[in-house]
């Protein structure tokens, strides 16, 4: 892909002004705090196409997501809060940064990558499955003790070897 670029960001502070400036702009589009997110341990993964911010995931090690449906551990990555912005959807772009953020994290030595979304986000479940996830489960998202969504969980990579990543 033409244009195409992947960084990672461990902390807030490694933010730079301009892309917290984007990132700012694109809060509706994203919903949720970013700083909560980096406060947890996780990390973000901006893709870039043309040098716009087209697509953003998080990664977090098992240890720090906790119980999710399942117990997770260190050794499981959940990549999730993924948001592909309006002007670039349809464009593959999601599967594209779900198979690179993979295999660099493959070359870390992560090996069990796990991605969740709701059941009726149908274009997501598309870019996951076509970046080659499976179904593994299905789990409930409460918030209040009330049913906000189901949520299909996936686990893969089916397509490699953990040698083909590594």
């Amino acid at each position: 892909m033409p244009g195409y670029r992947i960084e990672v960001i461990e902390s807030y502070e490694m933010i730079s002004a301009s892309l917290r400036n984007e990132l700012s702009q694109l809060k509706k589009e994203i919903g949720y705090d970013i700083g909560t997110l980096f406060d947890n341990g996780a990390s973000l993964w901006v893709a870039r196409l043309d040098d716009k911010v087209a697509h953003i995931a998080w990664t977090q090690t098992g240890d720090k997501v906790g119980r999710y449906f399942f117990p997770l551990t260190s050794d499981y990555i959940m990549i999730s809060h993924c948001c592909t912005l309006p002007a670039y959807r349809g464009s593959h772009i999601y599967p594209v940064t779900l198979t690179k953020l993979v295999s660099a994290l493959g070359r870390r030595g992560n090996k069990r990558f796990f991605v969740a979304c709701s059941d009726c986000n149908l274009a997501s479940i598309r870019g996951i499955e076509r970046a080659g996830f499976r179904l593994i489960g299905r789990g409930k998202v409460k918030r209040c003790n009330r049913l906000i969504w189901y949520q299909k969980v996936r686990a893969g990579f089916p397509k490699y070897h953990a040698s083909d990543i590594c």
